[in-house]
């Protein structure tokens, strides 16, 4: 028995502490006082085991870091029951358990920190997101709140106020509590409001009401909260005043702020957000926001002389030029990394500014993309917009040129849709690309299918080989060409490929071949060897490989699922209707599957396997 295993094993303590079972009267020590047994207790620990055995302090010590060494074990094993319901029946069994389990995390999979309130329907039912649970209540919206006022106006009486409901859904607020109160120590981000559907973003089933209890049980609950993002949300009277108000510790913790379409009732509360222009506040994004609000960080910023670490700003439109030069030059003052994007989008009704009404003015947009391109701390730029007229066409070009001023650039995604020269446009950004050599992510998006082979091997040759992450949607590239991108991107870890007819499988398998340090890929439309990418995954080709998505050109043989199965915790297959084909989702790869034993499935065309009748066939003829 080793050293570390005899300090666990508690012998019986008869003889060398027999004293401690015959002196059970006071104890003297050097004759200065005699102690109570309740004295001594503090020094001495004394238990019985029921055997007549006694155990010193000592030993005691030693017992009880084998006890909490038990307890941590515990934790661990209780973390991984992720069913609430589950957790409840373990907590049910003893106080014990009770009290370890409020220890144990939930040792969710993904999103472990993150808390989503967001809509998926098309009404006031809003869904409750953490981990691997979804609850789905009615909660209080801009329309439930505007009919609930009507109802009980009209049935007030003559004179009567009656004001706006303060307080979120009863079944909402229940829910609420009970998730932040039992994950109050793992929740460090909270998503509220907010739809995938950008299209119905004016919805106002999808607008979801701030309320006082609501930011209540926000600050009581989880005080790790850091990160919180407020998507087409409805801010209450009541609810700005606490949020404002000194005994609410909300805006002091959170160190990265997200704002998209909040609203509020009354003008005078627009600007009431800057409550959380903290020092603490590290991020800051805005999308669907007013000038006079971003306006008004700025100067809280300015006085405070606190530079953020990042502000990131989404230009859906841009109805005033000069505002927004002016706003983008001073929050490039105020932070070290600025993020700008810059994407046409139909507004919706006008509520309080915060969304222009009518049809926004697009005929900036390529100029402001331009003047962004003369601030030396931009990082990020994402651009989509449809040139329509000649002199938007212009911009865009000029815009083109004026990519090369952007040194520090690191993400570029471009739209090259509705081109009509779209030869003049691709030869300026290629031109430009080779100036940006801190670039690491890329996206390109809707390449004419007319664009020259020449142009694209270009604009890959002029790639930074420091680009970590590649996409190319409706982008026409070939076996060739993807040769090119592969020699090119030595150090890529993300590939996502969509449209792009002319590769075929063995394209595919050569290119992953040839980069092991790939942690996800992505491929659509382009039907892939099953064998060939189990092989890859079986002969650990790819170490690296997190997660993917792949469209193979047969269904999943046995064999190859196992393969799946073994190195992925997560795998699913869709069947494609009409087809062969199948799509292939896997996640979460095992951290010891490079150790597998591995499988030979295979069969080489070169080495086909002899037929059972060309057997029996040759037995019978030896038997002969």
């Amino acid at each position: 028995m080793s050293p570390n295993s005899e300090r666990w094993e508690v012998q019986p303590q008869n003889n060398q502490n027999e004293h401690l079972q015959q002196d059970s009267e006071p104890v003297q020590e050097n004759g200065i006082y005699e102690q109570t047994q309740e004295e001594a207790d503090e020094h001495m620990e004394i238990i019985s085991c029921g055997d007549n055995s006694y155990y010193d302090f000592e030993t005691m010590q030693l017992l009880r870091k084998a006890v909490y060494s038990n307890d941590l074990i515990m934790c661990h094993i209780l973390s991984y029951v992720l069913n609430v319901k589950d957790r409840e029946n373990v907590e049910l069994c003893s106080y014990r358990m009770k009290e370890l389990s409020g220890k144990a995390k939930y040792n969710f999979r993904t999103e472990r920190d993150h808390l989503v309130i967001k809509f998926r329907e098309i009404c006031s039912t809003v869904s409750f997101r953490y981990g691997n649970l979804c609850f789905d209540r009615y909660c209080l919206t801009h329309e439930s709140r505007r009919d609930d006022f009507e109802e009980r106006r009209d049935a007030a009486k003559s004179g009567e106020k009656v004001n706006y409901s303060s307080n979120q859904t009863e079944e909402f607020m229940t829910v609420m509590n009970g998730i932040v109160k039992r994950f109050s120590k793992q929740i460090q981000r909270l998503t509220l409001g907010g739809i995938a559907k950008d299209q119905d973003w004016g919805v106002r089933n999808h607008q979801l009401i701030i309320t006082e209890d609501l930011l209540r049980s926000i600050a009581t609950h989880l005080p790790s909260l850091t990160r919180i993002s407020f998507n087409q949300c409805g801010f209450d009277d009541q609810a700005i005043r606490y949020l404002v108000s000194s005994e609410c510790p909300i805006s002091q913790r959170i160190k990265e702020l997200n704002i998209d379409g909040a609203w509020f009732d009354t003008r005078r509360d627009i600007v009431e957000l800057i409550t959380f222009a903290t020092p603490s506040l590290k991020k800051l994004s805005l999308r669907h926001f007013s000038y006079e609000m971003a306006f008004e960080f700025v100067a809280r910023f300015r006085v405070m002389n606190h530079i953020l670490d990042e502000i990131s700003m989404d230009f859906p439109w841009v109805n005033n030029g000069a505002e927004c030069k002016r706003l983008m030059e001073e929050m490039s003052n105020q932070c070290k990394e600025l993020r700008l994007k810059f994407a046409t989008e139909l507004p919706g009704e006008n509520m309080y500014e915060i969304v222009p009404t009518g049809w926004a003015d697009y005929l900036e947009m390529f100029q402001m993309a331009s003047f962004a391109c003369t601030l030396p701390n931009v990082t990020s730029l994402y651009i989509n917009a449809v040139p329509n007229i000649f002199q938007q066409m212009a911009d865009y070009i000029q815009f083109a040129a004026d990519l090369r001023k952007l040194k520090n650039l690191r993400t570029l995604e471009l739209y090259l849709h509705g081109w009509l020269d779209y030869s003049i446009f691709i030869s300026t950004v290629n031109n430009s690309l080779l100036h940006l050599t801190q670039l690491e992510n890329i996206s390109l998006w809707d390449l004419p299918r007319e664009t020259p082979a020449e142009e694209i091997s270009r604009l890959i040759s002029a790639l930074s080989p420091g680009i970590k992450r590649f996409r190319s949607h409706n982008v026409t590239i070939d076996g060739s060409q993807l040769k090119l991108l592969t020699q090119r991107l030595r150090l890529l870890e993300k590939i996502d490929i969509a449209g792009a007819k002319d590769l075929v499988s063995k394209d595919i398998e050569d290119m992953l071949r040839d980069m092991p340090t790939l942690r996800e890929i992505y491929i659509s439309y382009t039907a892939v060897d099953v064998n060939a990418i189990a092989i890859l995954l079986d002969k650990n080709i790819l170490p690296k490989l997190e997660c993917g998505v792949l469209t193979f050109a047969n269904r999943l043989p046995p064999a190859a699922t196992l393969v799946f199965q073994d190195h992925f915790s997560s795998f699913r297959t869709v069947d494609l209707d009409d087809t062969a084909q199948c799509t292939v989702y896997f996640n979460y790869r095992k951290w010891d599957s490079t150790m597998l034993p591995r499988k030979n499935f295979y069969i080489s065309p070169q080495k086909p396997q002899e037929s059972s009748l060309k057997k029996k066939n040759s037995t019978k003829m030896t038997g002969k």
